[in-house]
C-alpha cells in the first residue's frame, strides 16, 4: 500500500496531515509496531499519544508550535450528556486562536469493529461547528476550530474504503512494512 495523502491547504509546519504523515514515517514507528503485533500488546494509544506529543514537541518550532494535550473543551450546542471533552490534541493552525483537532485511535482488529472508535469520536465532536471555549469560562478563552481530524492505526489495510459518516477519508498509508496502516479522516463541518 502506497501512502496516499491528499492535502489541500497550503504547506505549512502545523499543517495536520503533513506532520502525521511526517510522524508515521518514523522508522521507530515501524519497529515498535512489530513489536507491539509480535507481543500482541493491547491498550496502547497512549503510548502512541505520547510518542506523537513528543514528535510534537520535537518538530515543532516554539513560535509555530502551539499544540495542547488534552486540554478539556466545551461549545455551544455541544450535547448536554457531556460536561466538556478533551480531544486528544489541539494543533495551532497558523491564524491567531484557530486549532486543529485531533483525535487518535488504534485497533488491533482487522474488520468493521476497528472503526467504531473512531466514529465514536466524530459523534463527540459533530456539534462542534466553530467557537469553542477553554473549560474555564466563555470571556476571552474562545477558539475556533480550523478542522477535526480523526486518526485509525490498524492491521486492517482496506479499512479506508469503508466510509464513516461525518468525514472524508485525506490521507492515509502503511507504516513501513510492519503491516501496520494508517488513515485519516477529517470532518465535512
Amino acid at each position: 500500500m502506497a501512502n496516499n495523502i491528499e492535502i489541500n491547504e497550503a504547506s505549512s509546519v502545523t499543517n495536520p496531515v503533513s506532520l502525521l504523515s511526517e510522524f508515521f514515517a518514523q522508522t521507530e514507528m515501524e519497529s515498535r509496531l512489530k513489536v507491539i503485533a509480535k507481543e500482541r500488546i493491547s491498550g496502547w494509544e497512549n503510548w502512541l499519544q505520547v510518542e506523537l506529543s513528543c514528535f510534537f514537541h520535537q518538530r515543532l518550532p516554539a513560535d509555530k508550535g502551539q499544540w495542547w494535550r488534552e486540554y478539556p473543551i466545551r461549545w455551544d450546542g455541544m450535547p448536554s450528556r457531556l460536561k466538556f471533552a478533551k480531544p486528544d490534541f489541539w494543533l495551532w493552525s497558523g491564524v491567531e486562536r484557530e486549532y486543529h483537532l485531533i483525535e487518535l485511535k488504534q485497533s488491533t482488529r482487522a474488520d468493521d469493529k476497528a472503526l467504531e472508535g473512531v466514529q465514536g469520536d466524530i459523534n463527540k465532536l459533530k456539534s462542534l461547528t466553530g467557537q469553542f471555549y477553554g473549560k474555564r469560562g466563555k470571556g476571552n478563552d474562545h477558539y475556533t476550530c480550523a478542522s477535526k481530524m480523526f486518526v485509525l492505526v490498524s492491521q486492517w489495510e482496506t479499512c479506508e474504503e469503508k466510509a464513516l459518516e461525518g468525514v472524508t477519508l485525506v490521507a492515509n498509508g502503511a507504516i513501513g512494512q510492519s503491516g501496520w496502516y494508517w488513515v485519516v479522516y477529517r470532518s465535512k463541518k
